[in-house]
C-alpha cells in the first residue's frame, strides 16, 4: 500500500470521527434542551440515545412534550380493551387512544413493547400537532406514509429520510424530531412552542434558554385608569 493511499485513508478515518462525535454531541445537546423544558427525562442508565425506543416510549415521550403527562395520568378509561399494556403504561395508551393520537395493531393488542419505527413517531407527532390522517381527500396524510407531508412541514428533511429507509430509528432521532416540531407550525398555524407557552407547559424564559424561536413578548399594557390619571394631570399642566 503506498503512502498515498494510506494518508487518504487515515484522513478519511479522521473525518469520520470527527462527523460521528459531531452528531452525537448535537443528538445530546437537543435532547439537553428538552430536558430543560421538563419534557424529555431519559432512563435510569441515560438518555440512552443510542437505543431504539419502544412504541410505548414514543407515545411516553410525546404526551410528556405536549404537557399532557398529568392529564394521561388522570384519565380513567371506561373500558380496557388491550391486554398487552403494562400497568404504568395504560393511562398513557387509553389518553391517547381517546385523543385519536394512537390507535392499536388490533382491536385488544397495542404492542408496546415492538420496536418503534421512524413513521410511526411522524404519524404520533402529527395527529398531536392538529393533522388528520386517513384516505380521503380531507385527510392530510396516510398513517403509515407521513413522510413526505412531514417534510413539507419541516417537520424532517430529505436527509433524515434517507438515513432511516437505511439504518432503525433511535431515540437520539425522536428527540430531534421533537425538538425541532417545537419550532413548527401546528395545524392551527402557530408554532408549537407557542402553544405550549400558552398552556402553561413550559414558561417563555425556559424557552430562550433551550433557543426555541419564540415571538417578542407583548408590551405590557398600562391599567386604563392609570392612562386616564396620567390624562388629567396632563390637562392640569397644560392650562
Amino acid at each position: 500500500m503506498n503512502k498515498f493511499l494510506m494518508k487518504a485513508m487515515a484522513i478519511f478515518s479522521m473525518l469520520v470521527l470527527f462527523s460521528v462525535t459531531v452528531s452525537a454531541a448535537g443528538e445530546e445537546e437537543y435532547a439537553n434542551k428538552l430536558k430543560l423544558l421538563g419534557v424529555f427525562r431519559g432512563t435510569e442508565q441515560g438518555f440512552e440515545l443510542e437505543r431504539q425506543p419502544t412504541r410505548l416510549e414514543g407515545l411516553v415521550m410525546m404526551l410528556r412534550l405536549l404537557g399532557e403527562e398529568q392529564n394521561a395520568l388522570r384519565f380513567q378509561p371506561e373500558k380496557e380493551f388491550f391486554t398487552d399494556v403494562p400497568e404504568w403504561g395504560k393511562p398513557y395508551v387509553y389518553y391517547a387512544y381517546q385523543q385519536g393520537i394512537t390507535k392499536g395493531v388490533s382491536e385488544s393488542t397495542f404492542a408496546p413493547e415492538v420496536t418503534l419505527q421512524s413513521y410511526a413517531f411522524l404519524t404520533y407527532m402529527l395527529r398531536a400537532m392538529g393533522y388528520r390522517d386517513g384516505v380521503d381527500e380531507s385527510a392530510d396524510f396516510i398513517w403509515n406514509q407521513p413522510e413526505l407531508f412531514a417534510m413539507s412541514k419541516n417537520l424532517v428533511n430529505e436527509s433524515q429520510l434517507s438515513n432511516w429507509s437505511i439504518h432503525p430509528f433511535y431515540r437520539k432521532d425522536a428527540v430531534r424530531v421533537a425538538y425541532t416540531a417545537l419550532n413548527t407550525k401546528t395545524a392551527g398555524g402557530k408554532m408549537l412552542a407557542q402553544e405550549l407557552m400558552d398552556k402553561g407547559v413550559f414558561s417563555r424564559a425556559q424557552a430562550i434558554l433551550a433557543e426555541l424561536a419564540v415571538t417578542e413578548a407583548p408590551a405590557e399594557s398600562k391599567p386604563a385608569d392609570l392612562v386616564v390619571e396620567k390624562s388629567v394631570k396632563k390637562e392640569e399642566y397644560t392650562v
